[in-house]
């Protein structure tokens, strides 16, 4: 399992909206010479879908499902969508990281263990930004899909 923490600067594309949690662009429309559209993982769709489903605002940064381009990376392992969380978000409800962290775990259990395709546990791809006034951190991880709550434990680090 590997986590890296480090500054990240957000796209002058993207704005910040009063919802609880967004999910970013792997490219925004800005970057996208060729079609000008924003660029989403593929799971981007069925993360929205899900957070919806358990009552979680969630909204992408740029554009809807229906007008953006859902890129398909195909791998053993689940790639998934760029999660940002501003501290404001966080303080109002302190729990959304982990209900939100448990819901993508929780699907790539039952989606990933379902059709088991090797004896290893299937590993997972995600990157979450956390803003405050002070600065903008991405935390990567790349590892198992079961050690997905170790970004809870850094996101506390970073709040302090």
């Amino acid at each position: 399992m590997s986590i890296t923490v480090e500054d990240y600067t957000l796209s002058e594309a993207i704005h910040t909206a009063s919802t609880e949690l967004l999910i970013l662009p792997w490219h925004t429309s800005q970057e996208n010479k060729v079609h000008g559209k924003a660029v989403y993982p593929e799971s981007a769709s069925t993360i929205v879908k899900l957070l919806r489903e358990n009552s979680i605002r969630v909204e992408l940064a740029e554009g809807c499902i229906s007008d953006v381009i859902l890129e398909d990376r195909r791998s053993i392992e689940w790639l998934g969508p760029i999660i940002f969380f501003s501290m404001d978000a966080i303080h109002q409800n302190p729990v959304i990281v982990s209900v939100t962290l448990n819901i993508i775990s929780n699907y790539l259990s039952n989606v990933l263990f379902g059709d088991r395709v090797s004896q290893t546990e299937p590993t997972a791809k995600l990157e979450v930004v956390i803003q405050d006034k002070r600065c903008t951190k991405k935390i990567e991880y790349n590892g198992p899909v079961s050690g997905l709550t170790e970004i809870e434990k850094i996101i506390e680090a970073i709040k302090k």
